[in-house]
């Protein structure tokens, strides 16, 4: 049990965030209490440490706060009806990004990691487990088997990716998870967003996308790829 090896002194040893930073949170959840801040600590200090043995992160420790806590947790510019809660699911959540986080920060939000990769997928179980977060849960498949089954089949309001595959792909991939009104959420770059809009238009899927913006500590851009009304492949 991995879980042994953190203790409350590594939590509280571990980088806290910058001003800018803690500022940028709540400005994205303004009602972001101290338990939000423990339990991202306590998972930062996890997620380095398991990453000595198992690869789940390229990015340095002193980065975490803006390249993972602050990018997941962007989402809420574009969507704030997570507040308000629901069924999400995280389509190849990796490490726990942004599912952890997510699950962490909004407490009627219930959130499903999911992950073809078992090794992740017990990770993000044991990170549930050790901060608590009854909220989220995990699944080892893949996205396009378990959208054909029960308890997944057009199980869930939303959809978040980030970091994974295409967007015709995703889009794809989702539709057999999202209730017929739920939305695909793809954390993107203009850059990265505009090659594939040309593919989303000549398959008629609609969508949308926001404003870019900057994430703090010069940790680069974001914006949100929305696709709603997915074709379901039966």
């Amino acid at each position: 049990d991995r879980n042994s090896g953190v203790t409350m002194n590594m939590m509280y040893d571990f980088i806290a965030p910058t001003e800018e930073e803690r500022e940028f949170l709540l400005s994205c959840l303004p009602g972001a209490d101290e338990t939000f801040f423990r339990r991202c600590a306590m998972y930062g200090a996890y997620l380095y440490k398991t990453n000595e043995t198992l690869n789940l992160t390229r990015i340095p420790p002193e980065s975490f706060w803006s390249k993972h806590v602050c990018d997941a947790l962007s989402i809420l510019r574009a969507i704030p009806d997570l507040e308000g809660g629901g069924d999400l699911c995280d389509l190849g959540c990796g490490a726990g990004i942004p599912s952890v986080i997510l699950a962490a920060a909004l407490p009627d939000l219930s959130v499903l990691a999911m992950d073809s990769t078992r090794k992740k997928i017990l990770f993000v179980q044991e990170t549930a487990d050790l901060l608590s977060l009854k909220n989220l849960h995990t699944v080892h498949g893949r996205a396009n088997e378990l959208g054909r089954k029960d308890p997944y089949q057009e199980a869930f309001d939303y959809v978040t990716a980030r970091a994974v595959s295409d967007a015709l792909t995703l889009a794809s991939e989702a539709a057999g998870l999202l209730v017929p009104e739920g939305r695909l959420l793809i954390y993107r770059t203009e850059s990265q967003a505009e090659p594939e809009t040309h593919l989303l238009r000549k398959k008629r899927i609609r969508y949308s996308l926001t404003e870019e913006f900057s994430l703090p500590a010069d940790a680069g851009k974001r914006m949100f790829m929305i696709l709603e009304n997915l074709p379901k492949h039966r």
